[in-house]
């Protein structure tokens, strides 16, 4: 009795190709824009979680008129490029459409990251509320803490979702015949390393 194998990703990337290199270049974009929602999320929650404003209290006290700006500006860029990757604009980059052009050159299989993608955007929209009613457009009616509660998502709940985009990133990635991608620790490092040279001055 033949049995049928499961295919996890078809591999016919190999040899030259203009629609599978537009693909290379573009899927090297879109990690660009994962590793900056990356570096954004983590020197964010340095600055605005509990663990690191009582490791830093005094220094992030001490410049707060440059903290209380840098935090803002990385939440803000965060949300912008998470917004980015699903946005359903047809002149844009975004995950949607190389899905579908991997999938056209029949070199990949959504199917075998079906439940990463619903995952994926139901995160996502959660991001959508944020990005229209509070940083890249702010909503007439609704405060701040109204905005949040309705977007209804947590700071884990955005760790999983570039988690999820790492992901879907690397089905499409290695589809191509590439070895897996992953984003590194540098800015938890360094944003630290920051922190620790001001502890020293200041003592």
């Amino acid at each position: 009795m033949n049995k049928t194998k499961k295919i996890i990703f078809k591999t016919k990337a190999s040899g030259y190709s203009p629609l599978k290199n537009k693909l290379e270049t573009d899927l090297k974009d879109i990690f660009s824009i994962i590793e900056d929602a990356h570096f954004s999320y983590e020197i964010w929650w340095i600055l605005v979680s509990k663990d690191g404003r009582g490791k830093y209290f005094q220094e992030m006290l001490h410049y707060k008129e440059f903290f209380q700006p840098t935090a803002y500006a990385h939440i803000t860029s965060l949300i912008v490029n998470l917004y980015k990757l699903f946005e359903t604009r047809k002149d844009t980059l975004n995950f949607p459409r190389l899905i579908n052009e991997a999938k056209s050159l029949n070199i990949f299989n959504p199917k075998q990251i079906e439940s990463e993608l619903k995952e994926a955007k139901d995160l996502w929209i959660k991001i959508v509320i944020l990005r229209n009613k509070l940083f890249a457009h702010k909503n007439y009616r609704l405060d701040r803490k109204t905005i949040y509660k309705e977007a209804k998502i947590k700071p884990n709940c955005i760790k999983r979702l570039i988690e999820l985009d790492l992901i879907i990133f690397n089905a499409l990635w290695n589809s191509l015949g590439k070895k897996s991608k992953n984003t590194d620790n540098f800015s938890t490092r360094d944003t630290n390393k920051l922190f620790t040279d001001l502890q020293k001055i200041n003592t």
